[in-house]
């Protein structure tokens, strides 16, 4: 079935609330899934990853675990990108006023591929800024997600490489890595300075085409699988009786 943006946000907003969410963590999260799914990046997928796991059920708060001037480690607790990226990606563009390139990396977070509107909300701001984190069995597999800044729209595009298993270290992989600067050549360099040298991309979504995959959302609707929408409403219908959930939803504008 096809619902619109406002609909899922509406939806996911009581999802989350009914999982424990305060409200500045239920309308962020409800956003993250959402945009990632109209972006063309599996926000949805993601979700239904989170839900059939711990990372939403353990409400424990983030931890720093060190900081410099330019960079900060942060732990995040074995909790979903859901629950623990907001405060990380705010502290690498603080990071970044400061040093040519602001990063701040974070330790055991799941569904990382979420963390991709936090970026395009630093992309408004006028900064360029990107993420990196490696997953797959032996951890051989890159995924980089950039946003650049063009007259106050941000520009977001995704790669995926593939590496042979044990080129990169255990602990290196358990992280993902958020990085900010007011220069696209700073974050270049950067890239060049922490990451192996990368061939040709096992996946590769351009900024137009993701620009397209939005805005094509914004016309025909955001596509979710029935049994992900009745498991929703479930979820939802913890927070409100049966009938009110549609009037919470709206007319789908």
């Amino acid at each position: 079935m096809r619902v619109s943006r406002n609909e899922l946000i509406e939806l996911l907003k009581l999802v989350f609330e009914s999982l424990g969410f305060d409200q500045g963590d239920y309308e962020s999260a409800s956003q993250l899934v959402t945009y990632a799914e109209m972006w063309g990046l599996d926000g949805l997928e993601a979700l239904a990853d989170a839900l059939s796991g711990q990372g939403l059920q353990q409400h424990k708060a983030v931890r720093l675990i060190e900081e410099g001037q330019g960079s900060a480690v942060v732990d995040g607790r074995g909790l979903s990108s859901l629950l623990c990226l907001r405060s990380a990606a705010d502290l690498a563009y603080v990071k970044s006023l400061s040093v040519p390139v602001g990063q701040v990396a974070i330790v055991g977070c799941q569904q990382r591929i979420l963390v991709l509107q936090h970026l395009v909300n630093l992309g408004h701001r006028g900064v360029v800024c990107g993420a990196s984190w490696w997953d797959g069995v032996d951890y051989n597999f890159l995924h980089l997600l950039d946003v650049v800044s063009e007259n106050s729209d941000a520009r977001p595009s995704y790669r995926v490489y593939r590496f042979e298993p044990g080129e990169v270290e255990a602990a290196r992989a358990e992280q993902l890595f958020v990085y900010c600067s007011s220069s696209q050549q700073a974050v270049s360099d950067y890239q060049a300075q922490v990451l192996p040298a990368l061939g040709k991309p096992t996946r590769k979504i351009e900024a137009a085409e993701m620009r397209a995959n939005f805005e094509a959302s914004l016309v025909a609707g955001i596509l979710v699988e029935d049994a992900l929408w009745f498991d929703l409403i479930e979820l939802a219908a913890k927070m409100l009786v049966p009938t009110s959930i549609q009037s919470r939803l709206g007319a789908g504008d």
